[in-house]
């Protein structure tokens, strides 16, 4: 199904927001709503993030992962921005997976050292109201992140200068990522 334009020029209009937001660092936090709006959002913290990047997620398989856009902006972070990612998974994605997804061909490419890819059987929620939401996060430093609440329709909440947030976000990945086992990409 084709996009209608006026979806095409609300799509440029959030990408253009997401990237001024990211770049004067706004406090705002703002949501994401969909798949194209997450990419955005992606890119926006592997182009400015200061420090790692760390991606907790379900498994990488999906389409945001394994988009050109996402794929790129995480490759430019690594090789031209010397950064360090480290990926926390909830599944261990199978080795057809670990072979044929475009995100993991591309980690593959480079050097290990650069990357860190374990996989959990802990589960990250957020509490909300009187219950747990499990969740899926990325953060950039100490003070960008990506929460996704509804994992299901990607929707998510997002700022790019909120040390408090994210510094909770990094406390829990950290507490996590130690005991997990080691994903090994090299040999696949």
């Amino acid at each position: 199904m084709a996009k209608s334009i006026q979806t095409i020029k609300m799509d440029r209009d959030f990408y253009e927001a997401v990237e001024n937001l990211a770049t004067i660092q706004s406090e705002k936090s703002f949501p994401n709503s969909s798949e194209n709006h997450a990419v955005a959002v992606f890119k926006a913290i592997f182009k400015t993030a200061k420090g790692n990047v760390r991606i907790y997620a379900e498994n990488l398989c999906g389409r945001i992962p394994n988009s050109d856009e996402y794929i790129n902006g995480l490759k430019d972070f690594i090789v031209k921005r010397k950064g360090k990612v480290e990926i926390l998974l909830e599944e261990q994605p199978g080795s057809e997976n670990l072979k044929e997804k475009p995100i993991f061909k591309m980690l593959r490419s480079l050097n290990e050292k650069s990357y860190e890819i374990k996989q959990t059987n802990a589960r990250a929620t957020l509490e909300y109201g009187n219950s747990e939401q499990e969740i899926n996060f990325t953060t950039g430093g100490d003070t960008m992140y990506r929460i996704e609440y509804d994992k299901f329709n990607k929707k998510a909440w997002c700022c790019f200068n909120s040390e408090k947030v994210t510094n909770k976000l990094n406390v829990l990945f950290d507490t996590f990522f130690p005991d997990a086992t080691p994903v090994k990409l090299a040999g696949v």
